[in-house]
């Protein structure tokens, strides 16, 4: 698109400006090629830039802020290793492939940041204290998934709770402490949470 542009911006004074010729040349859409050539959309980067709404500092500080401003609500615990053959599946360069054909597909569909979202979901196991409700992640107790969701514009989805019910209804002691208008999430349920 940068060739592109240069070229179209490269033409002498008087000269006719051919927008479906250069956008074939550079394998580019002619309507985006006019529109950034006119000023009238901007590059997917500046759009980020515009978009973004932590500064560098911010970002890097996030998450030892979070962990310092939660650290009554959370429980370190030791994690279990991931099995061998997820190990040895995993190498720098598979990765490598996977995110170069994603950026590959993402320029040749111009899909813009609002349109990338990663959702993630993790598993706990709750059991009952006698103080508070807490959450582990591994027991025989009653299951809940938990699915997160950002956007690569940097807004995000309500938070979804996924609790296990044979019937697949959800119990009001699930829900009695959301309160509407404060707390938005989203809660259904599944024979296996």
């Amino acid at each position: 698109m940068d060739e592109a542009i240069a070229a179209m911006k490269s033409h002498k004074p008087g000269e006719r400006l051919w927008y479906p010729e250069c956008a074939k040349k550079s394998n580019v859409p002619q309507t985006t090629l006019m529109q950034r050539c006119k000023g009238t959309q901007k590059s997917m980067a500046a759009r980020k830039i515009e978009k973004q709404k932590l500064n560098l500092h911010q970002e890097a500080e996030l998450v030892t802020r979070f962990i310092s401003q939660n650290n009554d609500h959370l429980i370190l615990r030791w994690t279990k290793g991931i099995d061998a053959a997820r190990h040895y599946a995993d190498s720098e360069a598979k990765y490598d492939l996977y995110f170069d054909l994603l950026y590959e597909k993402i320029k040749e569909y111009d899909v813009e940041p609002a349109y990338t979202y990663n959702i993630d979901e993790k598993g706990f196991a709750i059991r009952e204290s006698e103080d508070v409700t807490q959450f582990f992640q591994d027991g025989s107790r009653e299951w809940i998934t938990v699915l997160a969701g950002v956007c690569a514009d940097g807004s995000t989805l309500p938070p979804g709770l996924i609790y296990a019910s044979k019937n697949c209804s959800v119990r009001s002691t699930w829900v009695e402490d959301i309160k509407a208008g404060k707390h938005e999430v989203l809660v259904t349920s599944t024979p296996s949470g």
